[in-house]
């Protein structure tokens, strides 16, 4: 397959002097595999029926990620999950070009092209609705223009509001939290509307 300029320019400008040749060995690699090359996510991509992997480089690591890693056949168990509630990525993690066993990333690449020609796709559990506590719905209710206003909200924005109170550590940051959830709400906003353009 023909390369794509612009990963050219992230191997340029993106990788630092360590990680520029573990990227370029990653690239040859999926692209004599037959793999279509483009930039997503900021980050170089490969497909082949649909997403097999990208490449990230760090500053002190170069990782590979497969998109339907958590069923690739890992004997050596090498491939990394990068947090718990991640579903189906797996890495692979290099600081130096020497740690890299070509052998073996051909066949997960090999592997995870085979997955997507059949169509196989992981099954990912639908996520519970998060219930508020008590003490959420008790400060909510004072307020009828913010309660209002949280009913409204998706799905998810209920959850980023929930999760945010739930997850302060100390009961003063709660209470702090409240009160500013209660301020936003009244205004209408979102929690992370502030970040959205």
């Amino acid at each position: 397959m023909s390369s794509n300029p612009l990963v050219d320019q992230y191997i340029e400008t993106q990788c630092a002097d360590f990680s520029r040749p573990i990227v370029k060995a990653l690239r040859k690699i999926y692209l004599k595999q037959g793999l279509s090359e483009e930039i997503k996510w900021g980050v170089p991509c490969y497909s082949h029926h649909g997403l097999v992997c990208s490449i990230g480089a760090f500053n002190k690591h170069v990782a590979s990620w497969f998109f339907k890693g958590v069923m690739l056949k890992d004997p050596h168990c090498i491939l990394r999950k990068a947090q718990e509630s991640t579903k189906g990525l797996r890495s692979l993690y290099y600081t130096e070009l020497s740690e890299m066993d070509k052998t073996v990333v051909i066949q997960f690449v090999q592997e995870a092209m085979v997955l997507n020609e059949k169509g196989i796709e992981i099954k990912v559990e639908k996520a519970k609705a998060l219930i508020p506590p008590d003490y959420f719905l008790k400060h909510l209710a004072k307020s009828k223009k913010a309660t209002s206003t949280y009913e409204l909200l998706s799905a998810s924005k209920k959850k980023e509001y929930i999760l945010w109170i739930t997850e302060a550590k100390r009961p003063d940051t709660r209470h702090r939290r409240l009160r500013l959830m209660t301020g936003m709400l009244e205004d209408g906003k979102g929690l992370t509307d502030k970040y959205r353009k």
